[in-house]
């Protein structure tokens, strides 16, 4: 996903800490790392992204893009280390 196609999505926050609510794009302002990393697929079942998404304690770079399957949602994230912005789509 380019970010120029990040403009169809209802907002973002700053995330650098513990959050929680329904995001579908991560995008790292500097390297960030996680802890949690969680949500739900599209039938409502537990999904580890830093599992599924191969993640797990490697750090994502400023300029890289961290999107999920459609139908899916992050729910939880704790950041580890770095900052970020997380988006919600309309």
């Amino acid at each position: 996903m380019s970010l120029g196609r990040l403009s169809g999505f209802a907002g973002c926050i700053y995330i650098d800490g513990t959050h929680s609510g329904d995001f579908d794009v991560i995008t790292p302002q500097a390297s960030m790392t996680f802890t949690t990393l969680t949500g739900l697929d599209q039938d409502g079942n537990a999904v580890n992204f830093l599992v599924t998404l191969n993640i797990g304690a490697n750090a994502i770079e400023a300029g890289q893009v961290i999107t999920i399957p459609a139908g899916q949602k992050i729910t939880s994230i704790v950041v580890a280390g770095g900052t970020g912005l997380a988006y919600t789509r309309v």
